[in-house]
């Protein structure tokens, strides 16, 4: 199977997942909403936090500069 076709498969079955997930009620709407923000704001964090490592990993492996 080539990986594009693979990538379709997975695609087809996520957005099977997110149909099925997703109701006509407004309660759900709602709670996808918050779920889907939090979930951003995660990642956002995390990736934040990761950008930080990086910077303290390469100010550790660099020198200090004294001005």
């Amino acid at each position: 199977m080539s990986d594009d076709a693979r990538q379709s498969n997975r695609l087809r079955e996520f957005q099977g997942h997110i149909h099925s997930r997703t109701g006509s009620s407004s309660f759900q709407t709602r709670k996808a909403k918050q779920n889907r923000a939090a979930l951003s704001s995660w990642r956002h964090k995390t990736f934040c936090v990761e950008q930080l490592n990086q910077a303290v990993r390469v100010d550790l492996g660099r020198p200090a500069i004294v001005n």
